[in-house]
């Protein structure tokens, strides 16, 4: 593991296991650390050469049915699968003050991230961050057929669950990142009982349905039905019980499986 280094490495490793080998720690620079519901800090582990976000650090009454942390990794696995940019993840558990809670640690992907707020601001291509930032804007397509799948609302136009990333020596190397699974998949128990069957499209940033690239979301569509119901369900069940209940599983696994099938007709006046 500590031989890593490039993204694309850390990715593959962390899709193999559900739970980090890692012993994490707070990182002593917590600035760009997002304050949202849930809370989350920067974190760095010996021998490991990147930084990772943990979350959540706050705690709810509904954690036994959102599961936050469970549905960040079942997230990024799948994204993973399909080739979209969802950060790699792994959970682990946080202990501080002889408290112990799930918790799930994202890779920190590029150097330097600008929020969605700030990207839906900058001029296009009026300079060479809007230039770069020109470059990518079509790729995040995709994402809308995976969003709509996973019933994730909470992009939009969010001012934080997007970011830009970038290197600043090599602005070629850039992406849009998709953050925050927490509140997708049927969070709030409202894909119970079958509530999972109506699949509607979800909220979009307006600056991406701009861009939106038609080939590139018939593909994603292909992507997700092709994807095998036996390895979805892996990437499921192999959640420990200790960051989502067997019930929840079940459920989620019958509900992904379920929406592949509705998603086309979804998005049918996109394609």
């Amino acid at each position: 593991m500590t031989a890593l280094s490039t993204t694309s490495e850390i990715a593959a490793e962390w899709r193999k296991a559900a739970i980090s080998p890692l012993s994490w720690a707070h990182c002593e620079n917590q600035a760009g650390a997002a304050q949202g519901e849930a809370g989350g800090l920067f974190v760095e582990a010996a021998g490991f050469p990147r930084r990772a976000y943990m979350k959540p650090v706050h705690d709810h009454e509904d954690d036994q049915i959102v599961c936050r942390a469970a549905r960040e990794k079942v997230a990024a696995d799948l994204a993973h699968d399909l080739g979209l940019p969802v950060p790699p993840a792994q959970l682990t558990t946080w202990r501080e003050r002889r408290i112990s809670k799930p918790v799930v640690v994202s890779l920190v992907m590029y150097p330097r991230q600008f929020a969605w707020l700030q990207v839906r601001g900058e001029p296009i291509p009026e300079s060479v961050y809007g230039a770069a930032l020109a470059s990518v804007l079509a790729k995040g397509t995709p994402m809308l057929a995976f969003d709509t799948w996973l019933g994730q609302e909470d992009h939009g136009d969010h001012p934080h669950n997007i970011v830009w990333g970038y290197e600043p020596s090599n602005m070629a190397n850039s992406g849009l990142i998709f953050l925050d699974y927490s509140f997708s998949m049927g969070y709030n128990g409202r894909w119970r009982d079958g509530g999972w069957k109506p699949v509607t499209l979800v909220p979009f940033p307006p600056l991406l349905l701009q861009y939106l690239d038609k080939q590139s979301l018939r593909t994603a569509v292909e992507k997700i039905e092709a994807y095998s119901d036996a390895e979805i369900g892996a990437v499921i069940q192999r959640v420990p019980d200790s960051h989502m209940a067997p019930a929840q599983r079940e459920l989620l696994q019958e509900a992904l499986i379920g929406r592949k099938t509705l998603l086309r007709t979804c998005l049918q006046q996109l394609l």
